[in-house]
């Protein structure tokens, strides 16, 4: 066999076959990575498209959410795009009735029919909502009622939808036994009419309760001059020193000549502490304190031109 210095001739040729077959393989692993796919010069792969996709703007509903995989030589997954659920309305699941539709089915004649206080109580409540231009009857009716949280629910409704001149059903409160509802009898005469609450406010200065008494004072701030002025007279001899106390007080913040007319016959007053408050008061309007009513009442009708209306003191003419 012919040797080249030394080397048989077929090894040295089976090592060159070797070696270029080894130097092939390498270019094409280099050529094309695993997973690869020919494509034209200056495509981007898939992978690539995916990488460099911009991220959507707006409505994340009509855009599919792209997810990265970890691994880069597995395909991209693709969620679908989020919807927003609906609320399905079924057969059996009938749409509900709005609590004000149902108050307009209220009619009077259902008072009757209801058999507890809280059922009631209820109802005149829902009544007055739906029903604003029926409360006077309604609370007619209601004042009936023997249960007092009914009766009171009537005079509530009335007084917090302010009802006017509910004349009616207020008298009848102010007879009522119990002395809550009195109380509330009075509170709704600031919505009457002023003559018309004239002569039930007066009335209720008289009441047993103190509280009912105190009540009407609060009420008769929000009255014309006339109207407090008739109260005041009646209050000013009343049986109650609770009622002379807060009448000498009104009469004050009233300060015209009407009001030094009523004090002056605090001065009759059988008691002395009374007829003390009354002179005090005169100092402080007029500037005059008396002893008893007939030297008040000589020294008024002498010096009456010389106040204004609001007991300011005129100027020398």
């Amino acid at each position: 066999m012919s040797k080249i210095r030394g080397i048989p001739l077929r090894a040295l040729t089976l090592f060159v076959f070797v070696s270029l077959l080894a130097i092939i393989c390498v270019g094409c692993s280099k050529k094309q990575e695993p997973g690869a796919v020919d494509r034209p010069a200056g495509q981007t792969s898939p992978q690539k498209q995916i990488e460099q996709a911009p991220v959507p703007q707006g409505d994340v509903n009509k855009t599919p959410a792209i997810v990265k995989p970890a691994d880069v030589n597995q395909p991209a997954k693709v969620m679908p795009p989020v919807t927003e659920r609906k609320k399905i309305l079924l057969p059996s699941q009938p749409n509900e009735i709005s609590p004000l539709a149902e108050k307009k089915e209220l009619k009077l004649e259902q008072f009757a029919s209801l058999k507890t206080s809280d059922e009631k109580v209820e109802w005149i409540s829902d009544f007055a909502d739906a029903h604003p231009e029926s409360i006077i009857a309604m609370a007619e009716m209601a004042l009936n009622d023997s249960d007092v949280e009914v009766r009171s629910a009537a005079l509530e409704a009335i007084i917090d939808n302010e009802v006017p001149n509910a004349v009616g059903p207020v008298s009848k409160a102010l007879k009522d036994t119990e002395e809550e509802i009195r109380q509330q009898g009075v509170e709704a005469c600031q919505y009457i009419d002023d003559k018309k609450a004239a002569s039930l406010l007066t009335g209720a200065l008289n009441d047993e309760s103190e509280n009912v008494r105190s009540a009407v004072f609060a009420v008769v701030e929000e009255k014309d001059a006339d109207t407090k002025a008739g109260l005041y007279k009646a209050g000013i001899t009343s049986p109650h020193e609770d009622v002379k106390e807060a009448t000498v007080s009104g009469l004050a913040d009233m300060s015209s000549p009407k009001a030094v007319d009523i004090l002056i016959e605090g001065l009759k007053d059988s008691n002395a502490d009374v007829r003390e408050n009354v002179s005090g008061m005169l100092s402080f309007l007029i500037g005059q304190e008396f002893e008893n009513y007939n030297d008040a009442k000589k020294w008024w009708d002498k010096n009456r031109k010389r106040f204004d209306e609001e007991l300011v003191e005129k100027d020398d003419e």
